[in-house]
């Protein structure tokens, strides 16, 4: 290589150290940080939309086989389950499952009151560099 033309070298080796320091320099979040990041999200939704995100959240073994309600609540909804019309024997025939009235009640809350939460996707990204006409016409 002719002296002079490692810059290609050097960024790669710059960029890769820059990759270490983030992570060299990241922490564990304090107590106290913790609890200001729950505040900052509930304050963001009103207070049935945090309990559904909550709910969906919850590492609870909700259906008594070690499966979440977000897991349960997908699987459903994977498999054609529209809870705003169907009630729980069709859900429960259409799964092979033995939700309880009260399981289905919990998702069909959980599912209404997330899309509160959900936004367009692109809503808080900023393109940068990539911000160019034909990969905006593509997206």
């Amino acid at each position: 290589m002719a002296k002079g033309n490692s810059g290609g070298k050097r960024a790669a080796a710059q960029a890769g150290s820059a990759a270490q320091n983030v992570a060299i320099n990241a922490k564990p979040l304090t107590d106290q940080d913790a609890a200001n990041l729950r505040q900052q999200q509930d304050s963001m939704y009103d207070a049935s939309t945090t309990a559904a995100v909550k709910m969906y959240i919850s590492n609870t073994n909700f259906d008594g086989q070690g499966h979440s309600l977000s897991q349960a609540m997908n699987y459903a909804l994977d498999n054609g389950v529209d809870f705003s019309t169907m009630d729980v024997d069709a859900i429960n025939a259409r799964l092979g499952t033995h939700f309880t009235a009260n399981d289905i009640a919990s998702m069909q809350y959980t599912d209404a009151y997330m899309q509160a939460a959900v936004h367009p996707i692109g809503q808080d990204v900023i393109l940068q560099r990539g911000a160019h006409d034909d990969l905006l016409r593509n997206v």
